[in-house]
């Protein structure tokens, strides 16, 4: 089902959106994804693929309104651009510090659109950073989203597309049995961000190491995001005495599209189990990753994903307020990392006379405080690892890497 757009109305916000929503006022919860391109455009182009890209996708064009006895709902503004900050070659900035301002810098509440771009130029190629607020999308959208753009530069049309129901609307499979409650560990502090911004680094594994962690994880029965996840939660465990006086809680964001019938539409279509590990081996860091993979299997049926969409609907017809959204995530949410894993990329990298050579990301945070986060994607036949954190554990990327290979062996 698709809803069509009338006016300035749209719809109201599913259960998981309000939720980010909410959310959101607590802790930001905007997140930014990095696009490396080769090939030159003109900053008339950029603005034209843009733009492009705001039509064919709805949700790149609202806000988020809400009444004092209503829910908070989609209106469209359809002639508000999204914002295009560029950033000249000669001021000599990397993209990674560009991207923890971007993360530092709140996406307003009550604007339109909920979404922003800034243009890093240089000679031979550009680097794009794509911000957006949570409610319309999730890390793939984001990824959806460069690639229309760069199809728009490459002088390829663009097809509007319909407004997607809210994900619990997709999903008509009667709830299972519900999960087990996760262990409860100590208490979760809210993140403080008045004492400095984020840290973005960023590490590429060769497509060696790629591909022979794609076939060891496939002849062990486990995947390469299981691989991720315990390869993080041993590295951090090796650099820091916090992560050994209890099991790791890591967040493993799960795409839903393939369940819910969605293919490229910008839209949240993710939920955020969180399991906890504690490898203390390298002998023991493929069981870690078949026990990621079995623990996600069960969210990976439509039984299994309307037992988590009746949990958010639950919480919802609740009608919380943000202080109650926020206690919720410091008991439920807690978490020392997360691990947001794209996967392959769904799409080809040649557009025209245009490349995408990297793509990063998302860097997120849920607003803990220590929490250490990990974008990951894989393009290019190479995984692309970004590491986001406002407490950064040294040489986390690095310590992830040689657990990685030492798994490949």
């Amino acid at each position: 089902m698709t809803t069509s757009i009338t006016g300035n109305f749209l719809r109201p916000l599913g259960p998981s959106e309000q939720y980010f929503w909410l959310s959101n006022q607590n802790s930001a919860k905007h997140f930014v994804i990095a696009a490396e391109i080769i090939g030159d455009a003109t900053v008339e182009a950029w603005v034209s693929a843009i733009a492009a890209a705001q039509l064919r996708h709805p949700l790149l064009r609202i806000s988020i309104q809400s009444g004092p006895d209503g829910p908070p709902c989609f209106h469209e503004h359809a002639n508000i651009p999204i914002p295009l900050r560029i950033v000249p070659e000669e001021n000599s900035v990397t993209w990674t510090v560009e991207m923890a301002k971007e993360l530092a810098t709140p996406i307003l509440l009550n604007g339109a659109p909920l979404v922003r771009i800034t243009v890093l130029r240089k000679s031979g190629g550009s680097t794009l950073l794509l911000s957006m607020h949570h409610s319309i999308a999730d890390g793939l959208s984001s990824a959806f989203v460069i690639r229309d753009i760069l199809e728009a530069l490459s002088g390829k049309p663009l097809q509007p597309l319909a407004l997607t129901d809210p994900q619990e609307s997709l999903c008509s499979a009667a709830a299972g049995p519900p999960p087990p409650s996760p262990p409860v560990y100590r208490p979760a502090t809210l993140l403080r961000r008045d004492t400095g911004g984020p840290t973005v680094q960023a590490l590429k594994l060769s497509k060696e190491l790629t591909t022979k962690l794609r076939t060891h994880a496939r002849e062990v029965g486990a995947t390469v995001h299981g691989a991720l996840v315990a390869a993080f939660t041993f590295a951090g465990r090796q650099l820091s005495s916090d992560w050994l006086t209890h099991p790791v809680r890591v967040v493993s964001p799960v795409n839903n599209r393939k369940l819910l019938g969605l293919e490229d539409q910008c839209t949240l279509s993710i939920i955020f189990p969180t399991g906890a590990y504690a490898p203390d081996s390298e002998e023991r860091l493929w069981d870690v990753a078949r026990a990621v993979k079995d623990e996600l299997t069960l969210v990976r049926t439509a039984e299994g994903l309307s037992t988590v969409f009746s949990g958010f609907r639950q919480l919802m017809s609740t009608s919380p307020d943000v202080a109650q959204i926020a206690a919720f995530e410091l008991q439920v949410c807690a978490c020392e990392g997360m691990v947001s894993n794209l996967g392959v990329l769904p799409f080809e990298t040649s557009f025209g006379g245009f490349k995408l050579e990297s793509l990063w990301g998302p860097s997120v945070l849920v607003g803990i405080e220590g929490e250490q986060m990990i974008g990951a994607g894989t393009l290019n036949g190479a995984i692309h690892l970004l590491h986001t954190s406002y407490a950064p554990i040294p040489k986390l990327l690095q310590t992830t890497e040689a657990t990685l290979e030492a798994m490949a062996r």
